[in-house]
């Protein structure tokens, strides 16, 4: 099950997760992201930098141990 944008914040929804408005919104701006290795991230360096667009994140420790998240925004405040 793998959610992007739209999708994770449906995902995280539905599992009673909450999505809450970013402190900043991620309009077309650049980040560096860290990840599981696994899956769609097999291959890719650490770091690899991702264009975000986006006013709405999930809380992460709002979800439920049947979900994993496989990638966070390194050195970021705003990736809880």
């Amino acid at each position: 099950l793998l959610g992007v944008c739209l999708g994770m914040q449906g995902i995280a929804h539905v599992f009673g997760g909450e999505v809450v408005r970013a402190s900043v919104p991620m309009h077309g701006k650049v980040s560096a992201i860290r990840h599981d290795n696994a899956g769609v991230y097999q291959g890719l360096p650490q770091e690899i930098e991702i264009m975000r667009y986006h006013s709405l994140m999930v809380k992460a420790d709002t979800l439920p141990d049947c979900l994993t998240v496989t990638a966070v925004v390194s050195n970021d405040a705003h990736h809880d």
